[in-house]
């Protein structure tokens, strides 16, 4: 049987722009959406044997495994640019995780928004380099990053990476990369707004819940 993961890293400016937000983000957005992963079914094709080769439906839930990855700003505005907490199964106990993260520090416009997305790919990596020889050829691996933030990047290239390949990377370059993470995906880009301040790009994906009254999808 085919076997699908969704592997989810949420990327969170962990700085104090974000703090008055964030409740409003994770109830309306992030919430709502990790659920759905967990919860999804997806119809696939199989042959059924008795039937001489026939092909059939049948529906498998994806496992679902959450990733964090907090940035603020290179120190001393801040204690670390970034923070990793590898991937957890149990979707309560992430979710217990990011309610408890402290939203303080970093710059009053700019922080290291660069740095946390190489970190999510190079948690990405890690993964890969991890799975068991034993993984059947048929497991599909679904690569999905979540960034929330209310920052403008730093103007600084990438330079506190552990993976010598993302050096000096740009913001163009990580979004290079981040295309080819999940190649042969269709992109599209959907912007989705709950108020004034804030906005949601959504890449490929459809929300699976309504939106709040006063939110509007362009």
């Amino acid at each position: 049987m085919p076997q699908k993961i969704n592997l989810v890293i949420v990327v969170l400016d962990g700085s104090y722009l974000l703090e008055e937000h964030f409740e409003t983000i994770f109830e309306a957005y992030l919430e709502p959406i990790l659920k759905h992963m967990k919860q999804q079914q997806i119809i696939i094709d199989k042959e059924d044997k008795e039937k001489k080769g026939e092909m059939e439906k049948s529906k498998i839930t994806p496992k679902l495994k959450c990733g964090l990855i907090v940035f603020g700003n290179y120190e001393p505005i801040s204690r670390s640019p970034v923070t990793t907490y590898y991937f957890e199964e149990n979707l309560s106990q992430f979710e217990k995780l990011i309610a408890g993260i402290e939203f303080e520090d970093g710059g009053m416009r700019e922080n290291a928004v660069a740095e946390g997305l190489v970190a999510a790919l190079e948690m990405f990596d890690t993964y890969k380099c991890q799975m068991k020889p034993e993984t059947p050829e048929t497991t599909e691996i679904i690569r999905h990053c979540l960034l929330i933030s209310n920052s403008h990047p730093c103007s600084d290239l990438v330079h506190r990476n552990h993976n010598e390949k993302y050096d000096q990377y740009s913001m163009k370059q990580i979004v290079e990369e981040m295309k080819n993470v999940n190649q042969g995906v269709e992109v599209h880009n959907a912007t989705d707004v709950i108020n004034s301040s804030h906005v949601v790009k959504l890449a490929g994906f459809k929300p699976p819940f309504t939106h709040p009254k006063e939110g509007k999808f362009i």
